[in-house]
């Protein structure tokens, strides 16, 4: 319409006529882009994408962990669930995740080592799960740069309190002399 519109110094009646063609279909994409179906999804794709801090989760048994997502959100996270590391690390560091909790099983092989490493390197917070927390096991993840130790079942209060230092920091006082 703009450019059918742009060089006509006098319409005439095949302008006219093209105006009245074009003008029905422009009306149609205003009500679609201005109706609230639409800009609720628009608002809840912004509010995913940049709103809540992620936290990305990856460990092979996802069923487990599905209470956490919605319990994360009560807390004020989005979080991810992710079976296959390798994706679930592209995402982490795609969308900038606050931190990663990633299940080591009973120690940290060469693949998760390899992992590990590529997370620390990235400048992502990680935190280790496992079902066993022997000292071996967390000596294991410290050295390849995690930032806790937690064990499973997964306790809601004790990765909100890890996690929220990462997010939220807060500004102490100053000291005053009295």
């Amino acid at each position: 319409l703009i450019v059918l519109l742009a060089n006509v110094e006098e319409p005439g009646a095949k302008q006219t006529s093209a105006v009245d063609l074009l003008l029905p279909h422009i009306f149609a994409v205003v009500r679609n882009v201005c109706s609230p179906a639409l800009q609720r999804s628009v608002a809840a794709s912004q509010a995913e994408d940049e709103g809540l801090p992620l936290v990305v989760m990856l460990t092979s048994d996802t069923g487990s962990v599905q209470d956490l997502l919605l319990q994360m959100e009560h807390y004020g996270y989005a979080f991810k669930v992710f079976s296959d590391y390798r994706q679930g690390l592209q995402t982490a560091l795609a969308q900038r995740a606050v931190a990663v909790v990633m299940e080591v099983g009973d120690g940290l092989d060469a693949r998760l080592a390899g992992l590990a490493d590529q997370i620390s390197r990235s400048g992502l917070k990680w935190f280790a799960m496992s079902r066993k927390g022997d000292f071996r096991l967390r000596l294991q993840a410290v050295r390849h740069g995690a930032q806790g130790f937690f064990l499973e079942p997964l306790i809601i209060n004790a990765l909100v309190d890890a996690v929220d230092p990462l997010v939220f920091t807060a500004k102490e006082d100053p000291y005053r002399v009295l």
